[in-house]
């Protein structure tokens, strides 16, 4: 399907479907984990990346957190089975309840066609343009983020999920951080 005919589904599908059907509120407390990629020594935790992502173009503040540390090391490029190093574990709370769209709970030919976005020359347009979609349409103003399975866990059949938060300042309260020998030692924390 081009982009601009499933640009128009979606906006057909956005403006008939229940919004409580495809919108998750995410209560506050929630935890969510991050890996920067960057040496501890340089980790700002001020610093939100800007560059396009999955669901985020360029420029856009955003930042994507997983529901667990091992997923967050997928999605950067570590395979199951290794230890990041040189980055930094990020263990987060949510401060406020988010609403996100949760991408698990799309209709599946929507869902299938931005699993299917994987061409390095057109990667995430499709992604782009679903949230463009969801920005335009004033139901939906009051969107924090995107809910949706980890990619790289869907490719290795190990599963997980991630969050993508928009908007300044993300709503998050860091509870810990620290190097892979720091996450290691949390995971016998009870």
């Amino acid at each position: 399907m081009d982009n601009d005919q499933f640009y128009n589904n979606v906006k057909t599908y956005l403006g008939t479907c229940d919004r409580a059907d495809i919108v998750t509120p995410i209560p506050q407390g929630s935890g969510v984990f991050h890996i920067a990629n960057v040496l501890p020594e340089r980790f700002d935790a001020a610093w939100v990346s800007q560059n396009a992502g999955r669901f985020s173009d360029d420029g856009e503040k955003v930042r994507y957190y997983a529901n667990e540390f091992d997923v967050s090391a997928r999605e950067i490029g570590y395979p199951p089975g290794s230890d990041p190093s040189g980055v930094v574990f990020i263990a987060a709370e949510l401060t406020e309840p988010t609403n996100a769209i949760d991408v698990h709970k799309l209709s599946g030919e929507i869902k299938n066609e931005l699993y299917a976005d994987k061409d390095p020359a057109t990667k995430w347009q499709k992604s782009h343009l679903f949230m463009q979609a969801v920005r335009e349409d004033e139901r939906f103003s009051d969107i924090r983020g995107a809910y949706f399975p980890s990619a790289s866990g869907q490719a290795l059949g190990t599963g997980g999920s991630c969050l993508a938060l928009f908007d300044e300042p993300i709503p998050t309260n860091i509870i810990g951080s620290g190097d892979y020998a720091w996450w290691k030692s949390q995971q016998n924390v009870s």
